[in-house]
């Protein structure tokens, strides 16, 4: 019996989450004019793609910094935590961060935690994760990432 539910549990572990069929509804809402705080020397910007619809409320986003895609372990630097942020579901979370200080290459990594999802690791089929493509070079001057949309946290 401790056999079966071993494979069970190994089982779960590794299924596959099947990503819903998500809209982004992003017409109309990109900047049409330049922030001024996205040309500051040490600032981050850039548009995270928020997916809809969205099953339950959200209750933290953070932006982090990490050296590798997947993320393993803590990310080098959080850059940002807000809890219960009114996401513009279908649209775009606006990124203006102003000082970033970290030196080097990392990618920016955005998760959003749902109600019933995970605390410190993004539940699988439940939070929300994305990244930047590429790593990018942070130093004095502004960096900005462009954008790059949210889906199902998967493989953690």
């Amino acid at each position: 019996m401790r056999g079966a539910l071993v494979a069970l549990v190994l089982l779960a572990g590794c299924t596959e989450v099947v990503q819903p069929d998500f809209e982004y509804d992003i017409l109309g809402d990109a900047d049409t004019e330049p922030d001024p705080l996205c040309a500051e020397d040490f600032s981050l910007c850039g548009d995270v793609l928020v997916p809809s619809p969205l099953d339950e409320p959200v209750r933290l986003l953070a932006v982090a910094l990490y050296r590798n895609i997947p993320p393993v372990g803590p990310p080098f630097s959080t850059l940002l935590e807000h809890e219960e942020p009114d996401l513009p579901i279908g649209g775009r979370y606006k990124v203006r961060l102003n000082p970033v200080i970290d030196v080097g290459d990392y990618y920016v990594w955005v998760n959003v935690y749902m109600e019933s999802g995970g605390q410190f690791i993004p539940a699988n089929g439940i939070d929300l994760a994305g990244s930047t493509d590429e790593p990018l070079t942070f130093d004095q001057a502004p960096v900005d990432f462009g954008e790059f949309r949210l889906s199902l946290a998967e493989g953690f």
